[in-house]
């Protein structure tokens, strides 16, 4: 019998055996591995488990988009803008999570100092072929420049920080100027920063 997800292999029909004979028969089974297909199935299943998570990560990404000013009075204005671009995702206790999240990311003093200079959102950057989208790009008043990467979990951190690299390795080369990058993970029981460079 397979089991769900285990993978055989296709046989020849075999003629039916008599009853008196199938006592003495021995059955094996040899699972196959057929690459890549089955890796793309497990991640499949993976993403589907994960959608959930991956919505919740787009609705603050765009809410965090849509802020003026980094500023509380801003938010309520911000989440009105999520439910009316996501309400098919999300329910009043998500967009409320949002909200909160985001409170606690406003109130976070490292995050506030971060802010000191000129800002760019969903910035967008081409290097050597790749097409990148920063989060927050900030142009200090020394000339250096910061990379904020907000983030909702912190699964796949190792993932994240590879990603921030990339992004601070660009500004440097493009600008010849310091860069230094950080993910900004906004999680449910509050703002973590993480200085990756």
């Amino acid at each position: 019998e397979l089991k769900d997800k285990i993978y055989g292999a296709f046989a020849p029909a075999q003629p039916k055996i008599a009853d008196s004979q199938t006592n003495n028969l021995a059955f094996t089974y040899k699972e196959l591995y057929y690459g890549s297909q089955t890796d793309l199935l497990k991640n499949q299943k993976e993403l589907e488990e994960d959608r959930a998570s991956i919505d919740f990560g787009l609705s603050l990404h765009y809410a965090l988009e849509m802020l003026n000013e980094f500023k509380s009075q801003e938010i309520q204005n911000s989440v009105a803008m999520v439910a009316n671009k996501y309400a098919h995702l999300l329910d009043d206790d998500g967009l409320q999570e949002i909200q909160t999240r985001m409170v606690n990311l406003l109130e976070h003093k490292e995050f506030q100092q971060l802010l000191d200079g000129e800002r760019f959102k969903e910035q967008p950057l081409k290097y050597n072929g790749d097409l990148f989208y920063i989060d927050l790009l900030v142009k200090h008043k020394d000339g250096t420049w910061s990379v904020i990467d907000y983030k909702s979990s912190l699964l796949y951190s190792d993932e994240h920080k590879t990603q921030v690299l990339r992004y601070t390795k660009a500004i440097t080369k493009l600008t010849n100027q310091k860069c230094s990058g950080y993910l900004c993970y906004l999680l449910a029981d509050g703002t973590k920063i993480v200085k990756v460079i």
